[in-house]
C-alpha cells in the first residue's frame, strides 16, 4: 500500500499532520483486516499486510473493503486533507518457490499499476 500524494500533507499542512495522516492509515489497513493478519509500515507512506490461508475472491472483497474504508474516514475525519492509498497484491503459491523480495516486488509492481490507472482521482 502506498498513500496517494502524502508528500502534498506534509508540504501544505506540516509534519504533525503527515504523522496524522500516517497514524490514520494504519488504523484504517488495520481495521479491514482479520486478527490473525500482519499489517505494518515499512517506511515513509508504504504499508505492507501479510494473509494466510485466503480464500478466492477474498483480496477483491478486501480491496473494496479498504477503498471503502477510506473513502468512509475521508467523509467524517473533517480533516483538510484526503487520505487515499494504491494497492497491490500478489499471492505466494508454492509450487512456484518465490522468495518473499520477489513476492513483494510483484505486488509492488501491481500497486504502480494501480497508482497510474488512478492518478488524478481523489
Amino acid at each position: 500500500f502506498d498513500l496517494d500524494d502524502f508528500k502534498s500533507i506534509n508540504d501544505r499542512f506540516g509534519h504533525a499532520e503527515g504523522d496524522a495522516a500516517l497514524k490514520a492509515a494504519g488504523d484504517i489497513l488495520s481495521s479491514c483486516f482479520r486478527a490473525g493478519d500482519i499489517v505494518a509500515r515499512i517506511g515513509g507512506d508504504e504499508f505492507i499486510a501479510l494473509q494466510a490461508n485466503t480464500k478466492p475472491g477474498a483480496v477483491e472483497r478486501l480491496v473494496e473493503r479498504i477503498r471503502k474504508a477510506f473513502k468512509d474516514w475521508n467523509e467524517i475525519s473533517g480533516k483538510p486533507w484526503k487520505v487515499n492509498v494504491s494497492i497491490g497484491s500478489a499471492s505466494f503459491e508454492p509450487s512456484t518457490c518465490e522468495s518473499l523480495p520477489d513476492l513483494i516486488a510483484r505486488a509492488d509492481e501491481a500497486m504502480y499499476v494501480d497508482k497510474r490507472g488512478r492518478a488524478g482521482q481523489a
